[in-house]
C-alpha cells in the first residue's frame, strides 16, 4: 500500500519529469528533422539556382579539362560550402570544390577532382534516390565513424537533363544544424530542470499542508485510544480544516459516551460485586466477562489457583458441578431462561438457586446464583413443623374425642370411670392449651420485634421468682432447688417475659427429668461481656448426639416419657428463640460432676451509658403514648 506523501514527493515529480524527457525528446527528434527538411529546401533552391545558372551560361557541354568560366563562380558563390561536385554522365567530374578553412574567417577552395577519381560510391546513395525520384533529386546524411556516431553532413544530388546529362552534388556541413539543436537542448534541460525542481517544490509545500494533517490525524486516531481527552490542532487548508472539526467533535462524543459508560460500567461492577448472590457473566464463547467475590463462597472456589482473577476463563474451568454446567450448556443451546436448585454435596448440605439468562444475538449468557439454603431449611422445618404439629394436636384430640364418645355411648358407666375419663379428657385439653400457647409464644418470637421490647431487667430478680414458682414441683420430689448466685443485682438489657420463659422452662425442665431426691443448681459467672449462666440438674442426662437437636421443635429424646411429663416438644425450642433475641446463645453439655445435663445461656450486657439511653428512649415513649 503506497502512502500519499511517498506519492506527492515521489512518484508525482518522477512520473512528470519522465514525460517530460519523453516529450523533450520527441520534440528534439521532430524540431530536428523540421530543421533538416528546411536546410535540404534551401540546398533544392540553391541547386535549382546552378541549374538555371547552368542553362544559360552553358549552352555547350563543359569539357572535363576545361575551366569554364561557370566553375569559378560557384567556387565564389557557394564559399560557405563544403564541397559542390558537378557530373557530366555517370563518371566524368566536371568540377568537384572542396572547402579549406585557413583561419577563422577565410576559407579557400581546392580541387578535388584527382581525389575522387578512384571513387565510384560518392554519388550512388543520392543517386539512386534521384534517379527513383520523380524531382530527379536525392539526399543523404553522413555520419561520423566516432563512438557516438554524431550526423556531420547533409548531402542533396540533382540530375539535370537539360539539353546535357549533368548531376550535381552539393554537401553542406550539419554543425549549424547541431549547433542549434544544442541551444535549443540547454535552454530545454534548463526549463525541464526548473520544473521538475518547482514540481519538487510545490509537491513538499502539497505534502506539508495536507500530507503532514492527515499523519496527524492518524496519530491522533492511534493515541485517542489511550488518551480520550486528545484534540486536533486546525491547520489552514479549509478541508482539512473541515475534517478536524468533526473528528473533534466526534472525539468530545466519544468522549462522553465513554465516561457514561465507565460510570455506568462501574456502577453495575459496585452492584454485582457487593450484592450477596453469586454473579457471573460469559461471552459468546463462554468465557467469563465479568464475575463478583460472592461466586467463590458460594461454589466454593480456591481463589488462589486462578490467581484471584477468573476473568477470560472457560465457565466449566472453575465450575465443578455437572447438573449446573449441564444447565449452562441447556441455555445456551435452547436460548432460552432456566431456573433450578441445585444441591451441593458439601458439610453444609447447600441449596443454590440458579438462574441463567441468555443474552440476545447469542452473545452471552447471565448466570446468577443464590444461596437458599436457609430458606430450604426453613420450608424443610415449616413441612416438619406441620407434620409434628398435626401429630400432636391428634394425639389429644383422638384420646378426648375417644372418651367422650364411650361415655356418650355407654348406658351403665359407673360414676368412678366417668370422672376417671373426664380427668384424662380434661388431662389433655391442657396439653392442647399449652400448645397452643407455646406455638402463640414461638409465633411472637418469630415476630418479635412487633411483639416485645428491651428494656433493664435484673434477671436475679427473674431467676428468683421462677425458683420460688417451681419450688412445689420441686418439694413433690423431693428434689433440692440450689440458687448458686451470690451477686445482688445481674442488670442487662432485655425483655422480662422472655427471660422468665428461659428461666423456667430450664429449670422446669431439669426438675422434670431429674429422679426423686434429686439436685437443680442455678450458676453464673461473668465472661467478658456477658453474663453466662447455667442450670445443671442430676438427672437421666442427654446423649452427645441430642445436644444440637433437642433445640428442634417438636424434637423429643424420649418421646414416651416426655408426653407423659405433659410436654409440648416446643419449650427448648422456645428457649433458643428468646436467647436468640437477646442476641445470646444457648447450649447443652453433659453434667461435668456427674450424671444429669448442663444447659448454659450467655446473655451480652451494656454498659451503663447504653442503660442511661435506653432507659431515657423508654420513658420519652411513655411519655409520647
Amino acid at each position: 500500500m503506497t502512502k500519499f506523501s511517498s506519492l506527492v514527493k515521489v512518484y508525482y515529480p518522477l512520473i512528470f519529469g519522465l514525460g517530460l524527457i519523453v516529450s523533450i525528446l520527441f520534440f528534439r527528434s521532430a524540431l530536428k528533422d523540421e530543421m533538416i527538411n528546411i536546410k535540404l529546401t534551401e540546398l533544392d533552391q540553391q541547386i535549382f539556382y546552378i541549374k538555371d545558372k547552368m542553362n544559360k551560361l552553358v549552352p555547350s557541354p563543359i569539357s572535363p579539362d576545361t575551366n569554364h568560366p561557370f566553375i569559378g563562380q560557384l567556387s565564389s558563390e557557394f564559399i560557405n560550402h563544403l564541397q559542390i561536385l558537378i557530373l557530366k554522365g555517370k563518371n566524368n567530374i566536371l568540377y568537384c570544390g572542396e572547402r579549406l578553412k585557413e583561419d577563422h574567417d577565410n576559407y579557400r577552395y581546392r580541387d578535388c577532382r584527382q581525389s575522387l577519381k578512384d571513387k565510384d560510391n560518392y554519388y550512388d546513395h543520392e543517386m539512386r534516390m534521384a534517379r527513383n525520384s520523380p524531382s530527379q533529386t536525392g539526399f543523404g546524411i553522413r555520419y561520423s565513424n566516432t563512438l557516438s556516431g554524431s550526423p556531420e553532413k547533409i548531402l542533396l544530388f540533382s540530375r539535370h537533363f537539360n539539353n546535357h546529362d549533368y548531376s550535381i552534388r552539393i554537401i553542406v556541413s550539419f554543425k549549424e544544424i547541431q549547433d542549434t539543436l544544442d541551444r535549443i537542448d540547454r535552454i530545454v534541460w534548463i526549463f525541464a530542470f526548473v520544473m521538475i525542481s518547482i514540481l519538487v517544490l510545490v509537491n513538499n509545500l502539497l505534502s506539508n499542508m495536507i500530507v503532514k494533517p492527515l499523519q496527524g490525524i492518524i496519530r491522533f486516531l492511534k493515541d485517542y485510544k489511550e488518551d480520550r481527552s486528545l484534540r486536533l490542532s486546525y491547520t489552514s487548508v479549509e478541508e482539512v480544516i473541515h475534517l478536524q472539526y468533526f473528528l473533534n467533535e466526534m472525539a468530545k462524543g466519544v468522549q462522553k459516551q465513554m465516561s457514561e459508560l465507565t460510570q455506568r460500567k462501574n456502577q453495575v461492577e459496585t452492584v454485582i460485586k457487593n450484592v450477596s448472590e453469586g454473579v457471573i457473566l460469559l461471552d459468546h464463547k463462554l468465557k467469563v466477562l465479568l464475575y463478583n467475590n460472592g461466586l467463590f463462597s458460594l461454589l466454593k472456589i480456591i481463589p488462589e489457583l486462578y490467581d484471584y482473577d477468573l476473568f477470560g476463563k472457560y465457565y466449566y474451568e472453575i465450575i465443578r458441578n455437572n447438573p449446573l454446567n449441564n444447565m449452562i450448556e441447556q441455555s445456551v443451546r435452547e436460548q432460552t431462561r432456566l431456573s433450578q436448585n441445585i444441591h451441593l454435596s458439601t458439610l453444609e448440605n447447600q441449596t443454590l438457586e440458579v438462574i441463567c439468562i441468555p443474552l440476545p444475538h447469542k452473545s452471552g449468557l447471565v448466570v446468577m446464583i443464590n444461596d437458599i439454603t436457609e430458606q430450604y431449611k426453613l420450608v424443610e422445618i415449616k413441612k416438619s413443623f406441620v407434620e409434628n404439629a398435626s401429630h400432636e394436636f391428634k394425639t389429644p384430640i383422638s384420646i378426648i374425642k375417644g372418651y367422650l364418645e364411650t361415655i356418650l355411648k355407654t348406658d351403665d358407666i359407673s360414676v368412678e370411670d366417668q370422672k376417671r375419663f373426664l380427668e384424662k379428657v380434661l388431662r389433655n385439653a391442657d396439653r392442647l392449651n399449652n400448645l397452643i400457647k407455646d406455638l402463640i409464644t414461638l409465633n411472637k418470637l418469630d415476630d418479635s420485634r412487633d411483639y416485645f421490647r428491651k428494656e433493664p431487667v435484673n434477671v436475679l430478680d427473674v431467676i428468683e421468682s421462677c425458683l420460688d414458682i417451681l419450688s412445689l414441683k420441686a418439694e413433690t420430689k423431693n428434689i433440692q432447688l440450689v440458687n448458686a448466685i451470690t451477686e445482688d443485682s445481674l442488670e442487662l438489657m432485655g425483655n422480662q417475659e422472655l427471660l422468665e420463659t428461659i428461666f423456667f422452662n430450664l429449670i422446669d425442665n431439669a426438675i422434670t427429668y431429674t429422679d426423686h431426691e434429686g439436685e437443680v443448681i442455678v450458676a453464673f459467672k461473668e465472661d467478658g461481656d456477658r453474663f453466662v449462666f447455667s442450670v445443671i440438674d442430676t438427672g437421666i442426662g442427654i446423649s452427645g448426639n441430642y445436644h444440637q437437636r433437642i433445640f428442634e421443635r417438636f424434637y423429643r429424646v424420649d418421646e414416651g416419657r416426655s408426653r407423659k411429663s405433659g410436654g409440648t416438644g416446643l419449650g427448648l425450642s422456645i428457649v433458643k428463640h428468646a436467647v436468640m433475641f437477646h442476641d445470646g446463645e444457648v447450649y447443652c453439655e453433659a453434667n461435668p460432676t456427674g450424671k444429669g445435663t448442663l444447659f448454659k445461656v450467655a446473655l451480652p450486657f451494656e454498659s451503663d451509658a447504653e442503660k442511661a439511653l435506653a432507659s431515657m428512649g423508654s420513658i420519652d415513649g411513655e411519655t409520647n403514648s
